[in-house]
């Protein structure tokens, strides 16, 4: 029992050993990964130093034409969230101007009035490549409640012949620059 004023003493926390300072039977998974000693498995690889012949000679890789390599999906997810925060009501669709997204997905956004109640988050993105200069990509997001589709495509400007976007500057075509072509929210 405890009277008014008086305090117990503060407990010590409990002394732990460090995780990998000793190696436990039959724990191997908390000892230190053996390739970061410097008498371990691969301490050799640690000290040595490549032969510069070697970089030279080695063949440069060549770029695949699939849409990690054109388009990661960190950014595809970055933009489909701006696109998602904008849908909300949380962002400006006219702030989205300035970024990769075409007048016709703004003005989609402009005209969508429908606020939705709590914050969208997204699950999945998955993005396929189609056909030269495009990318299609489908995503899933928590939106207003329950788990809904999205679906879209990317461009680059240098589809078939007569197909570019005519508000697209010679400037972002000779840089390859993707843009949100359509978005839609099923």
């Amino acid at each position: 029992m405890q009277l008014s004023g008086e305090r117990l003493p503060a407990k010590k926390p409990k002394k732990i050993p460090p995780l990998a300072s000793k190696p436990k039977p039959g724990y191997n998974f908390l000892r230190i990964p053996a390739g970061l000693q410097a008498d371990g498995p691969a301490a050799r690889f640690l000290r040595a130093q490549a032969p510069a012949a070697a970089i030279e000679s080695a063949p440069p890789a060549a770029a695949q034409s699939t849409p990690q390599n054109t388009v990661d999906l960190a950014t595809l997810s970055r933009w489909i969230v701006l696109w998602l925060e904008a849908r909300e009501g949380r962002r400006a669709p006219m702030s989205l101007r300035r970024g990769p997204y075409s007048p016709a997905v703004i003005e989609d956004l402009r005209r969508a009035t429908s606020p939705a109640t709590g914050g969208a988050r997204l699950l999945r993105v998955h993005a396929q490549k189609t056909r030269f200069g495009q990318i299609r990509f489908s995503a899933s997001a928590f939106y207003d409640g329950r788990v809904r589709a999205i679906a879209g495509f990317l461009d680059d400007g240098e589809g078939r012949h007569g197909t570019r976007s005519p508000q697209r500057s010679r400037g972002e075509l000779r840089a390859g620059l993707w843009r949100v072509e359509h978005i839609h929210l099923i």
